[in-house]
């Protein structure tokens, strides 16, 4: 019974570090300064930050946290993905 009770304590533990440890958050970053085969996407720049809550290093919508908007290369400005 006294090693069943460990045994479970270190369980709960060790499943609480898991839960403790945070996700990593990622920065993309993206600027052309060069011609694109179109003309419309020149000069473009935009950067998202993600929490990568499944650890798979992709971004999802569901994990975005910040979007500083798009704007094309005639000046026009989107501010949602």
């Amino acid at each position: 019974m006294k090693r069943l009770f460990k045994a479970s304590l270190l369980l709960a533990t060790l499943g609480a570090a898991a839960a403790v440890s945070a996700a990593p958050i990622y920065l993309i970053d993206a600027t052309t300064d060069m011609l694109p085969p179109d003309p419309g996407f020149a000069n473009v720049a935009f950067s998202l930050t993600y929490e990568d809550f499944n650890f798979n290093q992709l971004f999802s919508l569901d994990e975005l946290l910040a979007f500083t908007g798009y704007t094309d290369g005639m000046g026009n400005y989107f501010s949602m993905l």
